[in-house]
């Protein structure tokens, strides 16, 4: 198991989750992923730092946020 990248992954997803939550309470629009697309495209090239893609990122953000269940 890789605990460090685990760890360095959850607190990734946390730190855009937070980000996404402010930008969308700060926008006007209705549509959601007009409003995260930025965010996340923002912290790809960390996500890539730590060997991770934005698919395990939202994957990781879906469980932290209960919307789905980890395996």
């Amino acid at each position: 198991m890789h605990y460090d990248r685990d760890n360095a992954l959850t607190q990734l997803a946390k730190q855009i989750n937070a980000e996404c939550k402010k930008a969308i309470e700060q926008s006007s629009e209705t549509n959601i992923t007009k409003i995260t697309t930025p965010v996340f495209t923002s912290f790809q090239q960390k996500a890539k730092s730590i060997g991770c893609t934005l698919s395990e990122v939202k994957y990781r953000m879906a469980i932290l946020n209960g919307v789905i269940r980890e395996k």
